[in-house]
């Protein structure tokens, strides 16, 4: 028996057209939709529907239109025909000298730097702006060590190939958000419905802590949103209506946006530092697989079925633990070493502090391997 049809998935180029956040003109453009949702067998390609773009006067203020385009590498957007995921946050510690972060930022965004607000403990930072908008901010200097580096919303896919062609080995993720937006017919207002009645359904199924914020109780013209999972977890959901966010912050808060755009977007930000190295190469839908839960929601909402992402790591050793500690602690003044009088010459250092004297032993000759010998020890010794 056939359910729910799920609504069509929008495509990055409808987005674009219903907020009007490119200038250079376009037509409509088609939608493809996925089997999810009171779907019969597995995912598949849909019937394709025509989103034609509002008729705008030129006195508006709003100029809807598409773009075809992609804006990232083939690691940053996932498109298997029918359904797009899209990175749409990127922060990053960067391993490299502020200076250089910024010059190759520069270029590979073609943006313009300009000096910002410092926050966070940094010292100080960065605006890259490009033709239209900040696309990038980064902070530098201060206790924190190395740059760090964040891209939100549009601009987060090239930013995010940028940062990976540039820093592959160099970069630790701490936090990227995956996005999937749907949407059906101008006339068709039962996306937010079907969405938030299947989430909350799967949510509670699952035990999974829940909250909502918005108008819920009114008209529900100012847009409501739905959280899963606990705001402190390392991998948490939001559900939201996304045109009536558009709508707010368009300058007239005219209706010419799609009415029926609902936002799927969880927010992954690893603990462990090889979990925020790991996150450096993991696509749109790579995000997904970070918990069980929403591998399994995204299977519900999409059909499709994505790796699962061990984010924690289990059974680390203690030697494991102390090379982590060691680089967390003492990062900063190894990388100002490594600047001066390189790399190969601060491991050679570190090689022969480490051997250079055999551990120190107790009285009874035992060797003391985890630090010098105690006090008490040593009186005994002599």
């Amino acid at each position: 028996m056939r359910g729910l049809d799920l609504p069509q998935a929008l495509t990055d180029g409808h987005r674009r057209e219903a907020s009007g956040l490119d200038r250079d003109g376009g037509a409509g453009h088609e939608v493809l939709t996925r089997g999810g949702i009171g779907s019969d067998g597995p995912a598949r390609a849909g019937a394709s529907a025509r989103f034609d773009t509002p008729k705008i006067g030129a006195d508006s203020g709003f100029n809807p239109h598409v773009v075809t385009r992609g804006v990232g590498g083939p690691f940053s957007k996932e498109h298997d025909g029918t359904v797009e995921a899209h990175i749409d946050w990127y922060a990053v510690t960067i391993d490299d000298r502020p200076d250089r972060v910024l010059a190759l930022l520069q270029v590979g965004l073609c943006a313009t730097v300009s000096r910002s607000k410092a926050r966070n403990g940094y010292l100080e930072a960065f605006e890259l702006v490009d033709a239209s908008r900040t696309v990038a901010t980064v902070y530098a200097g201060g206790p924190n060590g190395a740059p760090h580096a964040v891209a939100t919303g549009l601009a987060s896919e090239k930013f995010a190939a940028v940062v990976r062609r540039n820093w592959p080995n160099a970069q630790r993720v701490s936090r990227v958000d995956s996005r999937i937006d749907f949407g059906g017919a101008e006339s068709d207002s039962r996306t937010w419905d079907v969405l938030y009645a299947t989430v909350v359904a799967f949510a509670r199924e699952r035990g999974l802590t829940t909250s909502v914020h918005g108008d819920f109780l009114g008209s529900g013209e100012a847009g409501r949103t739905l959280y899963v999972g606990s705001p402190k977890s390392e991998v948490h959901l939001r559900l939201y209506e996304k045109s009536k966010e558009v709508r707010a912050h368009s300058r007239n808060r005219s209706g010419c946006v799609v009415s029926d755009w609902v936002r799927v977007e969880v927010e992954v930000r690893p603990k462990k530092r090889t979990a925020r190295q790991s996150a450096g190469s993991a696509s749109a839908l790579d995000v997904w697989g970070y918990s069980g839960w929403t591998k399994d929601l995204l299977a519900l909402l999409t059909g499709l079925d994505v790796p699962r992402t061990q984010i924690t790591q289990w059974g680390q050793s203690r030697d494991e633990r102390a090379v982590e500690n060691l680089a967390r602690q003492y990062g900063p003044a190894m990388r100002r070493i490594a600047e001066s009088e390189g790399w190969d010459s601060l491991l050679a250092r570190i090689e022969s502090a480490v051997f250079a004297e055999e551990p120190p032993t107790t009285a009874n000759g035992h060797r003391h391997a985890d630090g010098p010998v105690p006090p008490q020890a040593a009186r005994l010794a002599s």
